[in-house]
Protein backbone atom coordinates (compact mmCIF):
# COMPACT_ATOMS: atom_id res chain seq x y z
CA UNK A 1 0.00 0.00 0.00
CA UNK A 2 2.43 2.59 1.03
CA UNK A 3 5.23 2.98 -1.44
CA UNK A 4 7.89 4.60 0.60
CA UNK A 5 11.39 3.18 -0.09
CA UNK A 6 13.08 3.14 3.28
CA UNK A 7 16.78 1.67 4.38
CA UNK A 8 18.82 1.18 7.42
CA UNK A 9 21.53 3.28 7.68
CA UNK A 10 24.37 3.56 10.29
CA UNK A 11 25.84 7.36 11.30
CA UNK A 12 27.52 7.95 14.93
CA UNK A 13 26.85 4.22 15.77
CA UNK A 14 23.15 4.98 15.72
CA UNK A 15 20.89 2.99 13.16
CA UNK A 16 18.80 5.88 11.06
CA UNK A 17 15.88 5.21 8.57
CA UNK A 18 16.41 6.96 5.49
CA UNK A 19 13.86 7.67 2.97
CA UNK A 20 14.66 7.87 -0.15
CA UNK A 21 14.03 11.01 -2.66
CA UNK A 22 12.73 12.93 1.22
CA UNK A 23 11.47 16.49 0.30
CA UNK A 24 9.82 19.11 2.69
CA UNK A 25 6.65 19.65 1.98
CA UNK A 26 5.42 23.35 3.30
CA UNK A 27 2.69 23.45 5.72
CA UNK A 28 2.37 27.07 5.92
CA UNK A 29 1.64 29.62 3.26
CA UNK A 30 4.11 32.18 4.40
CA UNK A 31 6.23 33.68 1.45
CA UNK A 32 4.42 30.61 -0.89
CA UNK A 33 7.36 28.36 0.65
CA UNK A 34 7.50 25.40 -2.24
CA UNK A 35 7.97 22.01 -1.85
CA UNK A 36 11.52 20.86 -2.38
CA UNK A 37 13.05 17.74 -3.03
CA UNK A 38 16.73 17.54 -1.11
CA UNK A 39 19.28 16.76 -3.73
CA UNK A 40 22.92 17.66 -3.31
CA UNK A 41 25.31 18.43 -0.91
CA UNK A 42 23.69 21.40 0.56
CA UNK A 43 20.97 23.44 0.71
CA UNK A 44 20.23 26.95 2.41
CA UNK A 45 17.43 28.57 3.16
CA UNK A 46 16.74 32.22 3.78
CA UNK A 47 15.00 35.25 3.15
CA UNK A 48 17.53 36.20 0.72
CA UNK A 49 20.20 33.44 0.58
CA UNK A 50 23.70 34.59 0.07
CA UNK A 51 24.83 31.18 -0.83
CA UNK A 52 23.66 28.30 -3.03
CA UNK A 53 21.74 26.38 -3.90
CA UNK A 54 19.27 27.96 -2.14
CA UNK A 55 15.27 27.86 -1.03
CA UNK A 56 14.46 32.33 -1.22
CA UNK A 57 11.21 32.18 1.27
CA UNK A 58 9.56 36.25 1.71
CA UNK A 59 9.11 35.04 4.89
CA UNK A 60 9.75 38.27 7.12
CA UNK A 61 10.75 36.15 10.62
CA UNK A 62 13.43 34.13 8.46
CA UNK A 63 17.24 35.83 8.29
CA UNK A 64 18.71 36.36 4.80
CA UNK A 65 20.71 33.34 5.37
CA UNK A 66 18.71 31.36 7.79
CA UNK A 67 19.45 27.33 7.49
CA UNK A 68 21.15 24.77 6.03
CA UNK A 69 20.43 20.97 5.28
CA UNK A 70 24.06 19.38 4.79
CA UNK A 71 24.21 15.72 3.17
CA UNK A 72 26.11 13.07 5.67
CA UNK A 73 25.05 10.49 3.13
CA UNK A 74 22.74 9.04 0.24
CA UNK A 75 19.23 10.41 1.55
CA UNK A 76 20.51 11.36 4.81
CA UNK A 77 20.52 15.26 5.92
CA UNK A 78 21.47 17.22 9.05
CA UNK A 79 20.02 20.41 9.43
CA UNK A 80 22.12 23.27 10.91
CA UNK A 81 20.27 27.06 12.13
CA UNK A 82 22.49 29.41 10.78
CA UNK A 83 22.64 31.76 13.42
CA UNK A 84 19.29 33.41 12.68
CA UNK A 85 17.35 35.59 14.67
CA UNK A 86 14.60 33.44 15.26
CA UNK A 87 15.61 29.75 15.23
CA UNK A 88 15.68 26.80 13.67
CA UNK A 89 13.31 23.92 14.89
CA UNK A 90 13.52 20.33 14.40
CA UNK A 91 10.46 18.78 16.05
CA UNK A 92 9.77 21.55 18.30
CA UNK A 93 13.31 21.40 19.66
CA UNK A 94 16.33 23.81 18.62
CA UNK A 95 18.12 22.51 15.34
CA UNK A 96 22.06 21.76 16.40
CA UNK A 97 23.16 19.01 13.20
CA UNK A 98 19.97 16.56 13.91
CA UNK A 99 19.31 13.94 11.15
CA UNK A 100 16.14 14.78 9.09
CA UNK A 101 14.06 12.20 8.74
CA UNK A 102 10.12 11.28 7.14
CA UNK A 103 7.83 13.33 9.48
CA UNK A 104 9.54 15.30 11.27
CA UNK A 105 8.63 19.16 11.44
CA UNK A 106 10.84 21.33 10.63
CA UNK A 107 10.13 25.41 11.42
CA UNK A 108 12.24 28.41 10.29
CA UNK A 109 10.45 31.85 11.08
CA UNK A 110 7.07 31.56 10.31
CA UNK A 111 7.86 28.84 7.65
CA UNK A 112 6.78 25.41 8.86
CA UNK A 113 7.63 22.23 6.80
CA UNK A 114 7.17 18.43 6.99
CA UNK A 115 9.52 16.00 5.45
CA UNK A 116 8.32 13.26 3.30
CA UNK A 117 9.22 11.42 0.13
CA UNK A 118 8.98 13.95 -2.86
CA UNK A 119 6.35 13.42 -5.58
CA UNK A 120 6.10 15.06 -8.53
CA UNK A 121 3.24 18.10 -7.63
CA UNK A 122 0.08 17.14 -9.60
CA UNK A 123 -1.13 19.58 -12.45
CA UNK A 124 -4.90 18.64 -11.82
CA UNK A 125 -6.22 17.41 -8.56
CA UNK A 126 -8.03 14.13 -9.17
CA UNK A 127 -11.52 14.09 -7.81
CA UNK A 128 -12.04 12.28 -4.94
CA UNK A 129 -12.54 11.79 -0.91
CA UNK A 130 -9.59 10.62 0.05
CA UNK A 131 -7.93 14.16 0.58
CA UNK A 132 -4.18 14.38 0.33
CA UNK A 133 -0.85 14.34 -1.55
CA UNK A 134 0.95 11.74 0.17
CA UNK A 135 2.50 8.60 -0.84
CA UNK A 136 0.28 6.72 1.26
CA UNK A 137 -2.99 8.92 -0.03
CA UNK A 138 -1.68 8.32 -3.53
CA UNK A 139 -1.61 4.90 -3.47
CA UNK A 140 -4.59 4.16 -1.74
CA UNK A 141 -6.61 5.84 -4.43
CA UNK A 142 -5.05 4.25 -6.80
CA UNK A 143 -5.88 1.00 -5.23
CA UNK A 144 -9.74 2.01 -4.77
CA UNK A 145 -9.81 2.70 -8.60
CA UNK A 146 -8.04 -0.79 -9.26
CA UNK A 147 -10.41 -2.65 -6.98
CA UNK A 148 -13.43 -0.99 -7.69
CA UNK A 149 -14.80 -2.85 -10.02
CA UNK A 150 -13.74 -6.50 -8.47
CA UNK A 151 -16.60 -8.36 -6.88
CA UNK A 152 -14.59 -8.97 -3.82
CA UNK A 153 -14.84 -8.52 -0.24
CA UNK A 154 -12.96 -5.76 1.08
CA UNK A 155 -11.65 -5.29 4.63
CA UNK A 156 -10.52 -2.36 5.75
CA UNK A 157 -8.13 -2.05 8.61
CA UNK A 158 -6.30 1.11 10.88
CA UNK A 159 -6.80 3.06 13.67
CA UNK A 160 -10.10 5.41 14.57
CA UNK A 161 -10.55 8.54 12.56
CA UNK A 162 -8.33 7.54 9.72
CA UNK A 163 -10.97 7.40 7.04
CA UNK A 164 -12.56 3.87 6.31
CA UNK A 165 -15.89 5.27 5.47
CA UNK A 166 -14.82 7.66 2.77
CA UNK A 167 -12.24 4.76 1.86
CA UNK A 168 -15.39 2.22 1.45
CA UNK A 169 -17.28 5.12 -0.42
CA UNK A 170 -14.65 5.68 -3.00
CA UNK A 171 -14.35 2.27 -3.78
CA UNK A 172 -18.19 2.15 -4.19
CA UNK A 173 -17.85 4.95 -6.67
CA UNK A 174 -15.34 3.51 -9.10
CA UNK A 175 -17.13 0.19 -8.58
CA UNK A 176 -19.39 1.16 -11.13
CA UNK A 177 -22.57 -0.16 -9.79
CA UNK A 178 -25.99 1.31 -9.68
CA UNK A 179 -27.36 0.62 -6.19
CA UNK A 180 -26.61 2.71 -3.41
CA UNK A 181 -23.83 3.16 -1.13
CA UNK A 182 -25.13 2.32 2.54
CA UNK A 183 -23.33 2.62 5.70
CA UNK A 184 -23.86 0.56 8.88
CA UNK A 185 -21.80 0.66 12.19
CA UNK A 186 -22.32 -2.69 13.85
CA UNK A 187 -21.22 -0.92 17.05
CA UNK A 188 -24.34 1.33 17.32
CA UNK A 189 -27.08 -1.45 16.94
CA UNK A 190 -27.86 -3.38 20.13
CA UNK A 191 -28.34 -6.80 19.54
CA UNK A 192 -31.27 -7.78 19.58
CA UNK A 193 -32.45 -5.59 17.07
CA UNK A 194 -28.74 -6.19 14.61
CA UNK A 195 -30.39 -9.46 12.86
CA UNK A 196 -33.58 -7.18 12.24
CA UNK A 197 -31.57 -4.45 10.92
CA UNK A 198 -29.58 -6.24 8.62
CA UNK A 199 -31.89 -8.57 6.84
CA UNK A 200 -35.37 -7.47 7.56
CA UNK A 201 -38.27 -8.48 8.45
CA UNK A 202 -42.11 -10.22 7.46
CA UNK A 203 -44.97 -8.80 9.29
CA UNK A 204 -46.02 -10.95 12.11
CA UNK A 205 -42.27 -11.82 12.83
CA UNK A 206 -42.52 -10.28 16.25
CA UNK A 207 -45.10 -8.61 18.70
CA UNK A 208 -45.79 -4.62 16.99
CA UNK A 209 -44.40 -6.12 13.59
CA UNK A 210 -47.34 -4.83 11.28
CA UNK A 211 -46.29 -4.97 8.44
CA UNK A 212 -42.82 -5.75 6.76
CA UNK A 213 -39.82 -3.91 6.87
CA UNK A 214 -36.65 -4.12 4.50
CA UNK A 215 -33.09 -4.40 6.06
CA UNK A 216 -29.99 -3.08 5.05
CA UNK A 217 -28.88 -5.71 2.91
CA UNK A 218 -32.03 -5.16 0.75
CA UNK A 219 -31.57 -1.07 0.57
CA UNK A 220 -27.95 -1.91 -0.54
CA UNK A 221 -28.93 -4.25 -3.43
CA UNK A 222 -27.26 -3.53 -6.45
CA UNK A 223 -24.60 -1.36 -4.30
CA UNK A 224 -22.32 -1.94 -1.55
CA UNK A 225 -23.34 -2.64 1.88
CA UNK A 226 -20.58 -1.06 4.15
CA UNK A 227 -20.10 -2.76 7.81
CA UNK A 228 -18.69 -0.44 10.13
CA UNK A 229 -17.35 -2.30 13.67
CA UNK A 230 -17.36 -5.36 11.79
CA UNK A 231 -16.09 -6.99 15.10
CA UNK A 232 -18.73 -6.27 17.11
CA UNK A 233 -20.86 -8.54 15.80
CA UNK A 234 -22.49 -11.10 17.77
CA UNK A 235 -21.16 -14.65 16.69
CA UNK A 236 -24.59 -15.57 15.57
CA UNK A 237 -25.41 -12.87 13.05
CA UNK A 238 -21.68 -13.39 12.16
CA UNK A 239 -22.54 -16.95 10.48
CA UNK A 240 -25.99 -15.26 8.96
CA UNK A 241 -23.38 -13.00 7.16
CA UNK A 242 -20.94 -15.91 6.10
CA UNK A 243 -23.64 -17.06 4.42
CA UNK A 244 -25.02 -14.18 2.30
CA UNK A 245 -21.19 -13.58 1.93
CA UNK A 246 -21.20 -17.02 0.40
CA UNK A 247 -24.35 -17.58 -1.26
CA UNK A 248 -25.67 -14.30 -1.64
CA UNK A 249 -29.26 -15.35 0.14
CA UNK A 250 -30.87 -14.41 3.50
CA UNK A 251 -34.06 -14.51 5.04
CA UNK A 252 -35.94 -12.05 6.76
CA UNK A 253 -36.52 -12.51 10.28
CA UNK A 254 -39.93 -14.39 10.44
CA UNK A 255 -39.64 -15.84 7.07
CA UNK A 256 -38.60 -19.52 5.62
CA UNK A 257 -38.07 -18.25 1.91
CA UNK A 258 -34.29 -17.33 0.83
CA UNK A 259 -33.96 -13.82 -0.68
CA UNK A 260 -31.61 -13.45 -3.53
CA UNK A 261 -29.93 -10.47 -3.87
CA UNK A 262 -26.30 -8.70 -5.53
CA UNK A 263 -24.76 -6.23 -2.86
CA UNK A 264 -20.97 -6.13 -2.56
CA UNK A 265 -19.60 -5.97 0.62
CA UNK A 266 -16.66 -3.85 2.28
CA UNK A 267 -15.82 -4.13 6.16
CA UNK A 268 -14.02 -2.40 8.82
CA UNK A 269 -12.54 -2.61 11.89
CA UNK A 270 -10.05 -1.16 14.23
CA UNK A 271 -9.67 -4.33 16.40
CA UNK A 272 -7.04 -7.20 15.85
CA UNK A 273 -9.81 -9.81 14.23
CA UNK A 274 -6.99 -12.28 14.23
CA UNK A 275 -7.06 -11.89 18.10
CA UNK A 276 -10.72 -11.99 17.91
CA UNK A 277 -10.69 -15.41 16.13
CA UNK A 278 -8.30 -17.04 18.22
CA UNK A 279 -9.71 -16.07 21.49
CA UNK A 280 -12.98 -17.24 19.84
CA UNK A 281 -15.10 -14.37 19.22
CA UNK A 282 -15.08 -13.76 15.89
CA UNK A 283 -15.59 -16.91 12.76
CA UNK A 284 -12.07 -17.77 11.20
CA UNK A 285 -13.99 -18.72 8.06
CA UNK A 286 -15.51 -15.31 8.15
CA UNK A 287 -12.66 -13.67 8.90
CA UNK A 288 -11.50 -15.56 5.89
CA UNK A 289 -14.38 -14.47 3.21
CA UNK A 290 -13.99 -10.86 4.51
CA UNK A 291 -10.23 -10.26 3.40
CA UNK A 292 -10.47 -11.00 0.52
CA UNK A 293 -9.01 -7.29 -0.89
CA UNK A 294 -7.25 -6.33 2.82
CA UNK A 295 -6.38 -2.46 2.99
CA UNK A 296 -4.24 -0.98 5.71
CA UNK A 297 -5.12 2.84 5.85
CA UNK A 298 -2.40 4.92 7.26
CA UNK A 299 -2.80 6.67 10.58
CA UNK A 300 -2.44 11.04 10.52
CA UNK A 301 1.19 11.47 11.93
CA UNK A 302 2.21 9.27 9.02
CA UNK A 303 0.98 11.30 6.11
CA UNK A 304 1.40 14.79 7.91
CA UNK A 305 2.04 16.23 4.45
CA UNK A 306 -1.53 16.12 4.04
CA UNK A 307 -2.70 18.61 6.92
CA UNK A 308 -2.59 21.70 4.71
CA UNK A 309 -5.04 19.97 2.45
CA UNK A 310 -6.86 18.84 5.89
CA UNK A 311 -6.78 21.73 7.19
CA UNK A 312 -8.55 23.39 4.29
CA UNK A 313 -10.94 21.30 4.25
CA UNK A 314 -12.02 21.50 7.70
CA UNK A 315 -12.11 25.32 7.82
CA UNK A 316 -14.22 24.86 4.50
CA UNK A 317 -16.66 22.70 5.49
CA UNK A 318 -17.46 24.63 9.18
CA UNK A 319 -17.98 27.84 7.22
CA UNK A 320 -16.78 27.88 3.85
CA UNK A 321 -14.05 30.34 3.87
CA UNK A 322 -10.17 29.73 5.50
CA UNK A 323 -9.12 31.46 8.34
CA UNK A 324 -5.95 32.28 8.82
CA UNK A 325 -4.08 30.05 11.23
CA UNK A 326 -0.80 31.41 12.46
CA UNK A 327 2.51 29.28 12.42
CA UNK A 328 2.44 28.70 16.35
CA UNK A 329 -0.76 27.04 15.51
CA UNK A 330 0.21 25.21 12.46
CA UNK A 331 3.34 23.78 14.32
CA UNK A 332 1.19 22.92 17.29
CA UNK A 333 -0.96 20.63 15.14
CA UNK A 334 2.23 19.77 12.88
CA UNK A 335 3.48 18.26 16.43
CA UNK A 336 0.38 16.22 17.90
CA UNK A 337 0.54 12.52 17.44
CA UNK A 338 -3.60 12.51 16.41
CA UNK A 339 -4.39 9.24 18.38
CA UNK A 340 -7.98 9.95 16.64
CA UNK A 341 -6.42 10.99 13.43
CA UNK A 342 -8.48 13.01 10.72
CA UNK A 343 -11.76 12.88 12.60
CA UNK A 344 -9.95 14.73 15.75
CA UNK A 345 -8.51 17.19 13.36
CA UNK A 346 -11.67 18.09 12.21
CA UNK A 347 -13.40 18.25 15.11
CA UNK A 348 -10.69 20.43 16.72
CA UNK A 349 -10.71 23.26 13.55
CA UNK A 350 -14.21 23.24 13.53
CA UNK A 351 -14.62 24.13 16.95
CA UNK A 352 -12.45 26.99 17.04
CA UNK A 353 -14.59 29.61 15.28
CA UNK A 354 -17.55 28.89 17.95
CA UNK A 355 -14.83 30.06 20.34
CA UNK A 356 -14.01 32.83 18.96
CA UNK A 357 -15.01 35.62 16.87
CA UNK A 358 -12.29 36.25 14.65
CA UNK A 359 -10.47 35.44 11.25
CA UNK A 360 -7.20 34.78 12.82
CA UNK A 361 -6.31 31.80 15.21
CA UNK A 362 -3.67 31.79 17.65
CA UNK A 363 -2.12 29.15 20.07
CA UNK A 364 -4.23 30.25 22.59
CA UNK A 365 -7.36 28.65 20.44
CA UNK A 366 -6.43 25.49 20.41
CA UNK A 367 -6.62 22.70 23.27
CA UNK A 368 -3.79 22.62 25.84
CA UNK A 369 -2.63 19.37 24.83
CA UNK A 370 -2.02 20.27 21.47
CA UNK A 371 -0.83 23.55 22.02
CA UNK A 372 1.34 22.55 25.37
CA UNK A 373 4.49 21.37 23.59
CA UNK A 374 5.12 25.45 22.02
CA UNK A 375 3.27 26.92 25.09
CA UNK A 376 6.65 24.91 26.93
CA UNK A 377 8.79 26.27 24.96
CA UNK A 378 7.86 30.08 24.92
CA UNK A 379 8.12 30.20 28.43
CA UNK A 380 10.90 28.69 28.80
CA UNK A 381 12.24 31.32 26.28
CA UNK A 382 10.54 34.25 27.96
CA UNK A 383 12.59 32.47 31.50
CA UNK A 384 15.90 32.67 29.64
CA UNK A 385 15.41 36.62 28.70
CA UNK A 386 14.65 35.87 25.26
CA UNK A 387 11.32 37.91 26.03
CA UNK A 388 9.43 39.34 29.23
CA UNK A 389 7.70 36.79 31.22
CA UNK A 390 3.96 35.96 31.18
CA UNK A 391 3.18 38.11 34.31
CA UNK A 392 5.56 41.30 33.48
CA UNK A 393 3.32 41.22 30.29
CA UNK A 394 -0.08 41.09 31.76
CA UNK A 395 1.11 43.61 34.44
CA UNK A 396 2.06 46.06 31.77
CA UNK A 397 -1.41 45.12 29.82
CA UNK A 398 -3.16 45.88 33.26
CA UNK A 399 -1.08 48.67 33.70
CA UNK A 400 -1.32 50.33 30.42
CA UNK A 401 -5.24 49.17 30.17
CA UNK A 402 -4.45 46.95 27.24
CA UNK A 403 -2.72 49.92 24.95
CA UNK A 404 -0.48 47.56 22.92
CA UNK A 405 1.56 51.15 21.87
CA UNK A 406 2.65 52.13 25.79
CA UNK A 407 3.37 48.58 26.62
CA UNK A 408 6.04 48.29 23.47
CA UNK A 409 7.39 51.67 24.71
CA UNK A 410 7.47 50.26 28.57
CA UNK A 411 9.95 47.44 26.93
CA UNK A 412 11.49 49.64 24.11
CA UNK A 413 10.57 46.84 21.30
CA UNK A 414 8.41 47.16 18.38
CA UNK A 415 4.66 46.66 18.58
CA UNK A 416 4.53 43.74 16.08
CA UNK A 417 7.33 41.64 18.53
CA UNK A 418 4.79 42.67 21.47
CA UNK A 419 2.16 41.02 19.49
CA UNK A 420 3.69 38.22 18.58
CA UNK A 421 4.50 37.63 22.23
CA UNK A 422 0.80 38.12 23.31
CA UNK A 423 0.11 35.46 20.74
CA UNK A 424 2.56 32.72 21.94
CA UNK A 425 1.28 33.44 25.07
CA UNK A 426 -2.41 33.44 25.07
CA UNK A 427 -2.85 36.96 26.26
CA UNK A 428 -5.38 39.22 24.69
CA UNK A 429 -5.17 43.12 25.14
CA UNK A 430 -8.32 43.74 24.56
CA UNK A 431 -9.19 42.09 27.77
CA UNK A 432 -7.24 44.33 29.95
CA UNK A 433 -9.36 47.54 28.05
CA UNK A 434 -11.80 49.24 30.62
CA UNK A 435 -15.09 49.96 28.74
Amino acid sequence: MNEKKNRTVTIDGIEITATENLGLYPLTDTGRPPTVMLKGDSLWFGREPSKRPSVTIADSRMSSDHARLERVCADVYRLFDAKSKNGTWHNGSAAEGVIVADQDILRMGNSVFVAAPYLQPVTKAPRSGLLGRSAAIVELRRVCERIGPAEATVLLSGETGTGKEVTAAEIHARSGRSGAFVPVNCGSIPVQLLERELFGHVRGAYTGAAQSGEGFIEAARGGTLFLDEIGELPLDAQSKLLRFLAEKTYNKVGSTTLQRTDVRVIAATNRDLPALVADGRFREDLYARLEQVKLTLPALRERREDLALLLDEAMIRQSRRRFELTADVVEALALYGWPRNVRELFTVIQRIPLMRETDRFELRDLPEEIAAPLTQRLLRAAASGGAPTKSRLASLLKLHQGNVSAVASALDVDRKQVYRWFEQMGLDPVAFRKG
